[in-house]
């Protein structure tokens, strides 16, 4: 069960990424001792998709803070090169478990992301690592969210519902960010 109380039970992320349909992206702290700490993206899409993307692929990022009322709501956006799927992820900097927070702490001194693409079975199929596409940006994002008031995870699901309504396609939110960050 959840340590939170919520009685909602811990899904592990093959769980999540086995009830969850595609395009889905999730970001996972990789906490194994013998490695240092990291924050890695899993992307699920089908095996046609990741079968096109060739030996170096161009991923294309675009990340946004978005401010409603008190919360800061962070996007992560991931388009793969050759097609229009943008894969969303969402950051809470003050989720009950403190990992958001965390995770952007790592993302700003992480030079790299790995992204492992799993397809539609839920199977590991590749893995690419790229260039951290905007450390300050995770930095500044750090900075707003310890200098600002705390919010509850029911705050930050109506802000990001509001971020929906005002955006409503990932392809919408993807025009009305900031450029793209290439990976490299």
């Amino acid at each position: 069960m959840d340590p939170n109380g919520t009685g909602d039970p811990i899904l592990t992320y093959r769980e999540l990424l086995a009830r969850t349909p595609s395009p889905l992206a999730l970001y996972l702290i990789d906490d194994r001792p013998d490695h240092p700490q990291s924050v890695s993206w899993l992307v699920k899409t089908d095996h046609s998709t990741i079968n096109t993307l060739g030996p170096s692929p161009r991923i294309e990022f675009r990340l946004g803070a978005l401010q409603v009322k008190t919360v800061l709501v962070i996007v992560f956006l991931i388009r793969l090169q050759h097609t229009e799927i943008i894969f969303e992820s969402w950051i809470n900097g003050h989720n009950q478990s403190q990992d958001g927070l965390r995770v952007i702490h790592l993302l700003q001194e992480q030079p790299f992301l790995t992204i492992h693409f799993f397809n539609e079975d839920t199977i590991e199929q590749r893995a690419i690592r790229v260039d951290n596409p905007s450390p300050l940006f995770f930095q500044q994002c750090a900075d707003q969210i310890l200098h600002g008031a705390p919010w509850t995870m029911k705050d930050f699901d109506q802000a990001k519902e509001n971020v929906n309504d005002a955006y409503p396609s990932p392809l919408i939110l993807w025009n009305a960010l900031h450029s793209p960050l290439p990976s490299t």
